[in-house]
């Protein structure tokens, strides 16, 4: 791992942390389901955090200043990311409250966009 990657790993540590226990929470609140129900309605946080670690292993093969396919490969995980945090409003049946962890869900999806893109094109202005 380069020093640049470890740098963008910081920066995007508490987002992951974030999204983990977001993963977390939806599985284990989800009680009453199958185990592929409880792993789909949770799904969407881990494929949040595959988009995040996406942008540093990417940032690697990148050159400054490029626009490269791999911001378009993020942008499509995080795309991704954000509709099956919606199915998994179809998917959850346990305390609906835990629907309000999608609010920091998409603040933390905001946040690793903006940090993973610039990342990627290596633009930090």
């Amino acid at each position: 791992m380069t020093e640049y990657q470890e740098t963008v790993f910081v920066k995007l540590l508490a987002p992951l942390i974030i999204l983990f226990m977001i993963a977390t929470i939806y599985f284990v609140f989800n009680k009453n389901q199958t185990l592929w129900n409880r792993m789909f309605a949770s799904s969407h946080s881990l494929i949040a955090m595959v988009g995040a670690l996406y942008a540093i292993v990417a940032s690697k093969y990148t050159a400054p200043g490029s626009f490269d396919p791999h911001t378009v490969n993020f942008s499509k995980i995080l795309a991704i990311a954000a509709i099956f945090g919606f199915i998994a409003v179809l998917y959850f049946k346990g305390n609906k409250k835990v629907h309000f962890l999608l609010l920091p869900f998409l603040l933390c999806m905001a946040y690793i966009w903006h940090v993973g893109g610039m990342a990627i094109t290596h633009n930090w202005a």
